[in-house]
């Protein structure tokens, strides 16, 4: 994906108010990503004086760039895309002293990458505020959705991800074998799993993440899948994952954890099918160890032994042996795993803490409790958390004891209740005039589904129950349609026809698909279903536009959680309590 998890800071403000001094803000202007016709940077300022009223931003190109896309800010002025004035919005008009803001954009050239003098300065009055409310309060927007056919899609979204050599019954037409020498450079089989995102790479961290959110929501909401006749359907789409995750366990103490090259892959714009660009497979070792992907990976493979315990008890015992084995190996040679992968975290006690409950709730063995405890303790697992991803287990982990301990631990159900009250109207994370908690500018859907999910369970453990139901469901909504559209592909009104995403955008061959097809406004070729999009703006615009990565990208670890949360919210409709 074009640089779907590239750190977070590109979108928000970081905050250190002991950095007093009087002097002009300074900016610049950081190029992040090249291609051959256009290029992704952000405007990046360190603030050395008050902004308490808000700021102006102005940008002078020395050579005209060419459909310049800027975010977290409105346009005041654009002469020609060289001279451009744009101030803040609402959520980010006050900056302190020691802060850095960032701007990102896209903008497509010729020639030369046009360089750019950038400048900020704060205002000297502001505009008048608004006050962000919830739309499912709006007695005229509908708030009942169908979540069997919103999980049967989002089903479908994961097939249209698969890699590899594809079943004879596969659903997704457009779609065929890909990857099929994944690993022989290697001497390995790597062949299988999913496509990250609109990409084409196979990153098995947010991976693992994606079947762990998946085997949770199934494990707690079985009875959904039942009710929907989605249960074979959802085991197979697991499956899917986890004979790819065990395919990439090689040995005790090996893992591989990518295939592909970041570079590569996002200089091409084509069918999986008819690749030709280098495709490098990258492991852990004891030399160069990975305990967060590792650790992640024996989540995701204890979790799904759960699930297949009762229809296959024989796979079952297999993913557990080897959730076994990669715990062992990422508790024995710690360390975050290195690559040009463009998912890193800055810690792996998360993912081992993580990795030990999963194995004590497959197990009942209470030597991985105790050593998620220590874990916890360790790595100081017990504050806050700033959101639930593919990144950060914690709020998830808190969960997760809350529940095992059957409340006794009150710190961790404690600390999921504080994460939760923050997601609340009048917590300290802002929102959209209609109501979406907005995270972050890239990807917010992905945040709050996670968080709708995280609210679900914390709500089954009895912790403020009605209000965190009603959260979980608001978000959900949301993203169904309550807004006034659907920023899920191929459900409800108006819902997004261009998604970031290459081989939906390629016609059948014997037509060719090139960079071309991305820059065409045209629909995709192809209904994408039951993707979730990254997200309007938080003034609750979207534009439905390809070349936006930030909004209109999808990928495996945003639908995963959103898949379990509506799978919840189907499973409170059944039992009389939504």
């Amino acid at each position: 994906m074009l640089g779907h998890a590239l750190l977070v800071f590109l979108s928000l403000v970081t905050y250190s108010p002991s950095l007093q001094t009087t002097s002009p803000s300074s900016c610049k202007m950081l190029i992040l990503h090249v291609w051959p016709t256009s290029f992704v940077g952000v405007f990046n300022c360190r603030i050395s004086e008050p902004m308490d009223l808000g700021w102006t931003m102005e940008v002078n190109f020395d050579k005209g760039a060419r459909n310049l896309k800027t975010w977290n800010v409105d346009t005041v002025s654009n002469f020609a895309n060289v001279n451009l004035v744009l101030e803040n919005q609402k959520y980010n008009e006050k900056l302190l002293p020691g802060d850095y803001l960032n701007i990102p954009f896209t903008s497509e050239y010729t020639g030369a990458i046009p360089h750019a003098s950038v400048k900020i300065v704060p205002k000297t009055s502001a505009p008048p505020s608004t006050v962000a409310t919830d739309v499912s309060d709006d007695p005229a927007v509908p708030t009942s959705y169908n979540y069997g056919e919103v999980m049967h899609k989002s089903i479908l979204f994961f097939e249209a991800q698969r890699s590899g050599k594809l079943s004879i019954n596969n659903r997704v037409p457009w779609r065929g074998d890909s990857g099929l020498s994944d690993g022989a450079d290697n001497g390995v089989d790597l062949t299988g799993g999913w496509y990250d995102a609109g990409d084409f790479l196979k990153l098995n961290f947010p991976m693992a993440f994606a079947v762990t959110a998946l085997s949770w929501g199934y494990i707690e909401y079985p009875d959904a899948y039942e009710a929907t006749g989605e249960t074979d359907n959802m085991l197979d789409c697991i499956k899917w994952a986890t004979d790819y995750l065990k395919k990439c366990h090689t040995a005790k103490n090996e893992f591989y954890y990518q295939v592909g090259s970041v570079g590569a892959d996002h200089g091409n714009w084509g069918r999986p099918e008819e690749m030709t660009m280098e495709r490098p497979s990258y492991k852990a070792t004891p030399e160069s160890p990975g305990s967060n992907v590792a650790g992640e990976a024996a989540a995701a493979l204890a979790a799904a032994s759960m699930v297949f315990r009762k229809s296959d008890p024989t796979y079952s015992e297999t993913l557990l042996q080897n959730a076994k084995e990669l715990f062992e190996f990422a508790n024995d040679y710690r360390g975050n795993y290195e690559c040009n992968n463009v998912y890193k975290s800055s810690s792996f006690g998360d993912e081992l803490c993580w990795a030990a409950l999963w194995l004590y709730r497959a197990t009942n063995d209470q030597t991985y409790y105790d050593t998620a405890l220590a874990f916890y303790s360790e790595f100081k697992l017990g504050g806050g958390s700033y959101a639930f991803s593919w990144g950060s287990k914690k709020v998830g982990i808190q969960v997760l004891i809350c529940k095992l301990s059957k409340g006794q631990h009150t710190l961790s159900c404690s600390a999921v209740d504080a994460f939760l009250k923050n997601w609340l109207v009048g917590g300290s994370i802002p929102r959209t005039p209609k109501g979406l908690v907005f995270r972050t500018d890239w990807g917010s859907l992905r945040y709050s589904a996670a968080t709708a999910l995280i609210a679900l369970l914390a709500a089954d453990e009895g912790i403020n129950p009605t209000v965190y139901r009603d959260l979980a469901k608001k978000q959900i909504h949301y993203m169904l349609g309550s807004s006034g559209r659907s920023f899920v592909v191929g459900y409800g009104v108006n819902p997004p026809v261009r998604p970031h995403h290459r081989s939906s955008t390629c016609p059948d061959p014997p037509q060719t698909c090139s960079w071309a097809n991305f820059r065409t406004t045209e629909e995709n070729a192809h209904v994408l279903e039951g993707a979730l999009v990254g997200g309007p703006f938080i003034n609750d615009t979207y534009l439905d536009e390809r070349p936006d990565y930030y909004h209109n990208e999808v990928a495996c670890d945003y639908n995963a959680p959103f898949q379990s949360a509506v799978a919840g919210l189907k499973h409170l409709e059944l039992i009389g309590q939504l």
